[in-house]
């Protein structure tokens, strides 16, 4: 971490100062051009009154403007100041620009056609005014390059103990502490990063406790039929009755069928909660739809299975859509699964019928499973949905299957970006709705 924040640090300086220097170059460089334009202007008036008034009028008013404006200005023999390089860039620019070693003060060389001459003009060193001028331009410069680098070390340290955080709970999550949490707050996020890592870690949390429940729910379902098996082993002898044999056989077949089942349901629900399974969407027109699967919706059921039918419309209300079919994009098998489950679980519980409706609530097609039962407790409404959780807790297989029914319904709505809920039904028992987007 320390070496990413050391990183950070210097590119960013490093861009600061590339970004100040290529400022100053560009600067400077339409500095000098304004300069230059302001001395050959004085020089010209001066190559003026070279012609007026003769040399010693012009060397006088050269002294006087180099006076006004705190400068030397003279006449010189270009050859003892200037390369080679520089004197041809006079001879074909008519100036050349100069900076001195050791100064941010410029020096500047002018040719004057009047007077045939070449003009020095620079900054006096001696004059006080640009002794303080050029201190003052060096404390603006690096001054504010300190501050700046200070600022962004503040930023940047902040930023790095930000990141620690975050490592440290990194490091917890990966160590086995499942509650470990980045700390969240305007101060102390990465971003949206600590969310997206809480969010991360939650549902990693929720999907280890979820596994470990399956794994000993899991053992304790596979368990009965396997003790039955192998008291059946057990028990077959060779002169046993062929009648008693077959008997033997048969039961130990339904075990099997059994733990067959139960595997099954467990990788449709494992398959669903990772997101591997795959949907078939189709659009389909509900009310044929569901008039379609009531046969077989009912076939298994120890109870009438009714349909509800409300004003004369199937489903009841049709909210913003009259004269118009209700048509949703669902895959069928699965859906058709999910309101199998939903009535095989309400034909456990209920008294003396389940009923099935649905209607139209804005954007969103309610389906209705409802039962005259018992109902189910408004605190138990959240745990029933978790795999191996049954209304019965003493696993009774008589009482509720595998207790995989409503999960495996879950992740069907899930799927279908809708939602399950249970509610009090009409019926007085319970009413469980799948809410899927029209």
């Amino acid at each position: 971490m320390g070496r990413i924040f050391i990183t950070l640090y210097a590119g960013v300086i490093g861009a600061i100062l590339l970004f100040s220097f290529s400022l100053d170059y560009l600067y400077g460089e339409r500095e000098q051009i304004e300069t230059r334009r302001i001395l050959q202007g004085y020089t010209a008036l001066s190559g003026m009154i070279y012609e007026l008034e003769g040399e010693e009028a012009w060397r006088k008013a050269l002294a006087k403007a180099a006076e006004i404006n705190l400068m030397i200005i003279e006449p010189v023999v270009a050859e003892e100041h200037l390369d080679s390089e520089e004197l041809k860039v006079l001879e074909q620019r008519g100036a050349v620009f100069r900076t001195k070693e050791g100064s941010m003060l410029n020096e500047y060389f002018f040719y004057e056609e009047i007077p045939n001459a070449i003009v020095r003009v620079q900054y006096d060193p001696n004059q006080s005014y640009w002794q303080g001028s050029e201190m003052a331009m060096y404390v603006v410069r690096f001054g504010f390059l300190i501050v700046i680098a200070v600022v962004i070390a503040l930023w940047l340290w902040r930023f790095h103990f930000q990141l620690n955080q975050l490592q440290r709970a990194a490091q917890q999550l990966a160590d086995g502490v499942l509650t470990a949490r980045a700390p969240e707050g305007f101060f102390q996020e990465v971003g949206r990063l600590n969310k997206a890592f809480n969010h991360m870690a939650g549902r990693l949390e929720q999907l280890v406790s979820s596994h470990k429940r399956l794994t000993n729910a899991v053992a304790h379902e596979l368990r009965t039929p396997i003790f039955r098996l192998r008291c059946q082993l057990e028990l077959l002898t060779p002169d046993m009755a062929e009648k008693e044999l077959d008997e033997f056989v048969v039961s130990m077949d339904e075990d099997l069928v059994e733990i067959d089942s139960l595997v099954d349901e467990l990788l449709s629900y494992a398959r669903m909660e990772s997101g591997r399974q795959t949907l078939n969407l189709q659009t389909i027109e509900v009310e044929p739809w569901l008039r379609e699967a009531q046969s077989l919706l009912a076939k298994n059921c120890q109870h009438p299975l009714h349909f509800f039918e409300g004003n004369g419309v199937f489903g009841g209300r049709r909210e913003g859509i009259e004269g118009h079919s209700v048509t949703v994009l669902a895959d069928t098998d699965l859906l058709h699964r999910a309101m199998s489950n939903l009535v095989r679980n309400a034909d456990v519980y209920t008294q003396t019928k389940i009923q099935i409706s649905f209607e139209c609530i804005g954007n969103n097609l309610m389906l209705y499973v409802d039962d005259d039962g018992v109902g189910i407790p408004e605190a138990d409404r959240d745990r029933i949905f978790e795999p191996f959780e049954r209304m019965d807790r003493s696993r009774n297989r008589n009482s509720g299957g595998y207790g995989l029914g409503l999960s495996i319904c879950r992740e069907i709505a899930t799927l279908h970006k809708g939602r399950i809920d249970i509610s009090e039904s009409p019926l007085g028992g319970a009413r469980i709705i799948i809410s899927l987007p029209i």
